[in-house]
């Protein structure tokens, strides 16, 4: 087997640090400035898109731009009867376990 030539590599080399010239710094707060500017101005019109907090939400990032997300139509916990139901049921709250099922009984003892 022939050996490998290793290449040399010192650790912890300087790097120079990058520096954001004043020209440039004056350049993004300008148009940080007109965009602060822009919703100012649609939240004083009443605009209901001035602050548009979609992005946050993932389901809706998921979906893509203009499109509506909804939600499975789940039945709240009290509403569901442990007694008459056979199989577990998921609610907003979470499952719901049937009466009779040994696993609703774990932690009971």
């Amino acid at each position: 087997m022939a050996k490998k030539p290793l290449t040399v590599e010192t650790p912890g080399t300087a790097r120079e640090p990058e520096v954001d010239t004043p020209a440039s710094l004056a350049k993004k707060d300008n148009a940080l400035k007109s965009q602060v500017a822009a919703i100012a101005a649609d939240i004083a019109n009443g605009s209901k898109d001035a602050v548009d907090w979609s992005h946050l939400n993932q389901a809706a990032a998921a979906a893509g731009a203009g499109q509506v997300v909804t939600e499975p139509a789940l039945p709240d916990e009290s509403d569901v009867d442990p007694a008459k139901i056979r199989e577990p049921v998921l609610s907003r709250q979470g499952w719901v376990m049937p009466a009779d099922d040994p696993r609703s009984r774990i932690g009971l003892r």
